[in-house]
């Protein structure tokens, strides 16, 4: 008896019951990835949302949305791509820039550039190695500050040790700003001046001097806002006289920041600021001149000046009236102007008015004169018989109005200047607000800061709370400067300007203090002073320091 096979052999039904096998595990290993890429999405998505954030960015280690699922009853086959999928991704988001220079530019020839000074040699500022630095997102949303232990309110003395120490940094920051800056000019510029010790050819200090010269500029203006904050808050006032010594400096660094100069948001974030300095500046003169100005002498003088001119003019009423009761009639009224029948008949009443006639045309003239007198002067200026007299019958005479009007107060010269310096600084406090809220706002902290953006939300100070902090802590909590009007905020906007500096001056190698340019005699006296040299604020003991 012969065995006749027929189909496969008894070990194929088992190889391919092992194909099928593998796929399908390796099908519900792709859909189970599938489905924890949309969990975490989801998440992200959520944790977006609960920071109150605008824009909903997902995180550069989350690849893209996955593919849709093949459909049902065809064959896949899978292959080296489909396993490496999720590595070829990641990889193509793995590079990233620095923070602070977020906007990519081409360096071809079609690229556009900052156009510079006249003079001044140019610096490829997008040039930056990038480094490995995450993305703003997630340091704006996961980065956390130190929160320090905190402590009481310091002594007069502490303030007055900060502002002598930021005041000589910002001293030294600003000659290095200076110095560098020119040093950045075309050497048959009439502004040019080498520097005493250049940097090394590949330093970054050397690279960049440009930009490096803005940041110590910037800085030094942070300094010495710094410390004349400092010297204020050890008395509880405000030095107006030495405060106004920064606005030449203001001006001077506003040049240097202009947005027309400037590559990115971040830099046009710095110009901003400038602005905003000067506007707490002028908010903090305005508020500490109002709270002592003496409003009530001036208010005082005015009341008493209207009191005397009402009186004087009510003494003209009555003794005009008196004058016109004792005169005379030159003759007697003919029989016709009084009325009656005939000529010739008698009259029917005698010369006396009848008061109920004389009410009724009263009455009768009050209600067609119209709505009542607009009056030349605030009525609670008005002494308080003819304020009765206005409310009542809306009427004072007018003789009276135009004495009280007329009425001038006496207000010494220096309080005059007082008023006049008030009214300038609510003006230009204004003006440098609406410069500032344009360039330097939440979206731009959290786009091209994010470092200091995280500082600023995600602190538990009180907005009180501006001593707390110390000016070198680069780690430390910070607050959002908040609102003007109360005088307060300059610590907070120093705090967060430095922290700004120092985040977008990292990948430019940007060290602060320790890489400025320190003052020398033959620095001082190689070439003598040009007008391109910026003006430093003044000491409060009214002395120009170089």
């Amino acid at each position: 008896m012969s065995w006749e096979v027929k189909g496969c052999f008894p070990s194929e039904p088992c190889v391919s019951a092992n194909k099928k096998g593998r796929t399908r595990i390796l099908r519900r290993e792709r859909a189970q990835k599938r489905q924890e890429q949309v969990e975490k999405r989801a998440a992200w998505d959520l944790h977006i949302l609960i920071n109150g954030l605008v824009a909903k960015t997902h995180p550069p280690t989350l690849p893209p949305t996955p593919p849709s699922s093949p459909r049902s009853g065809t064959k896949r086959k899978l292959d080296s791509e489909d396993l490496d999928l999720d590595s070829a991704k990641r990889q193509r988001t793995s590079a990233s820039f620095p923070a602070s220079r977020q906007a990519v530019r081409s360096t071809t020839s079609s690229a556009t550039y900052s156009r510079p000074e006249d003079g001044e040699v140019y610096e490829d500022r997008n040039a930056v190695t990038p480094t490995a630095a995450p993305q703003t997102s997630s340091i704006a949303t996961t980065f956390l500050p130190q929160r320090r232990p905190k402590a009481s309110k310091p002594a007069s003395a502490h303030f007055l040790g900060l502002y002598n120490e930021w005041y000589a940094n910002g001293r030294i920051l600003k000659y290095s700003g200076d110095v560098r800056f020119r040093s950045t000019y075309a050497p048959n510029h009439e502004q040019y001046q080498p520097l005493p010790s250049p940097p090394p050819l590949n330093s970054p200090y050397h690279k960049f001097g440009g930009i490096i010269a803005q940041l110590e500029a910037v800085e030094a203006l942070l300094c010495f806002t710094y410390g004349m904050w400092a010297k204020d808050m050890s008395s509880d006032s405000c030095n107006e006289d030495t405060w106004k010594t920064m606005d030449a400096f203001l001006q001077w660094c506003k040049e240097k920041w202009k947005p027309e100069k400037a590559n990115n948001e971040a830099e046009t974030a710095f110009f901003g600021l400038i602005w905003q300095i000067e506007a707490f500046i002028r908010a903090r003169l305005m508020f500490y001149n109002a709270r002592s100005l003496p409003v009530g002498k001036i208010t005082s003088s005015v009341l008493t000046a209207v009191a005397q001119a009402a009186e004087q003019a009510e003494k003209a009423n009555n003794s005009d009236n008196l004058d016109a009761s004792c005169t005379t009639p030159k003759m007697l009224p003919s029989p016709a102007s009084i009325g009656g029948t005939s000529a010739r008949s008698t009259p029917t009443s005698s010369g006396t008015p009848n008061p109920t006639q004389t009410a009724a045309s009263s009455g009768t003239a009050s209600s067609v004169s119209g709505p009542p007198i607009v009056l030349p002067i605030p009525s609670n200026f008005m002494p308080s018989t003819y304020q009765d007299s206005y409310h009542k019958t809306g009427s004072v005479p007018k003789n009276v109005l135009d004495a009280m009007a007329s009425a001038r107060g006496v207000i010494h010269p220096t309080l005059a200047q007082r008023v006049a310096d008030e009214t300038n600084d609510i003006k230009k406090a204004s003006e440098a607000l609406a410069v500032s809220q344009k360039y330097l706002t939440l979206p731009v902290m959290f786009r091209a800061f994010p470092r200091t953006f995280a500082r600023c939300v995600h602190s538990s100070l009180d907005s009180a709370e501006e001593w707390a902090p110390d000016f070198r802590d680069d780690d430390c909590e910070l607050s959002w400067p908040g609102q003007a009007l109360n005088g307060q905020g300059l610590g907070w906007l120093c705090l967060m300007g430095k922290a700004m500096v120092h985040e977008f001056g990292k990948p430019y190698g940007y060290r602060g203090l320790a890489g400025a340019i320190p003052k020398t005699a033959p620095a001082q006296t190689s070439r003598p002073q040009s007008h391109g040299r910026s003006p430093i604020p003044s000491s409060s003991l009214g002395l120009s320091i170089r």
